[in-house]
């Protein structure tokens, strides 16, 4: 058995392992790492999210707008254990349409929904991040595809910023404007002391019909 195999025996999660798979664990410290990752990962997917820390969406927004034009983009940089024990993300995005006349949000009529039509929609877009420790100064990057954009960044397609991340749920609201209808992603990469993670937030806006209220979409948590 070579290590592919064994890697997608390990996802497969089967209370008992075949007897080649223990062969290989046992000369193979990679695979034996990996293992312990996906153990650790499966025991953190029970944990419960706690409750959010206080004020961490202003903490990192006040940190991030008045840097994020000159930021450069991020470097690749290899996934290391401690930071996948250690970082739970649960990703929520509601869209609701905001009226640029004023801050309160109402919903998105029929006529703002027809896709490529040239009218550009801002939708707060809520991630929360859930970690078991605190990550002092972590690089946080946001991605944005063609069709969006984060409202007061003009077409600026990634921003970056540094901010505190404390143990337990931290949250942050991105306004994103969409150029159309047309489902897209989000990449979000989070770094620290030599490690990172990256996870996509889906945006999906129905083309050419009504977006009421009580339409709005609410993703299910992604636990990592």
């Amino acid at each position: 058995m070579n290590c592919c195999q064994a890697r997608r025996e390990l996802e497969l999660m089967q209370r008992e392992n075949n007897g080649a798979l223990l062969k290989h664990l046992h000369r193979c410290s990679t695979c034996r790492e990996y293992a312990e990752e996906l153990r650790l990962i499966n025991l953190l997917r029970t944990m419960p999210a706690p409750e959010p820390s206080e004020h961490f969406e202003a903490r990192v927004l006040a940190a991030a707008l008045p840097k994020a034009r000159n930021q450069e983009r991020a470097r690749v940089r290899g996934w290391q254990l401690a930071t996948a024990a250690s970082l739970v993300l649960a990703v929520f995005a509601t869209f609701q349409h905001r009226q640029p006349s004023g801050p309160e949000i109402a919903p998105l009529s029929s006529e703002m929904a027809v896709a490529d039509s040239g009218v550009r929609t801002t939708l707060p877009v809520n991630v929360s991040v859930d970690t078991t420790r605190a990550m002092p100064g972590a690089m946080i990057s946001v991605s944005l595809p063609e069709n969006l954009a984060l409202e007061g960044y003009g077409d600026q397609r990634e921003l970056r910023w540094r901010a505190d991340l404390n143990a337990g749920a931290n949250r942050l609201t991105l306004p994103v404007r969409v150029r159309n209808g047309q489902r897209t992603e989000i990449l979000i990469r989070i770094e620290h002391q030599g490690a990172h993670k990256e996870f996509y937030v889906p945006v999906d806006l129905p083309s050419g019909a009504g977006w009421s209220e009580s339409q709005h979409a609410v993703l299910e948590p992604q636990t990592i």
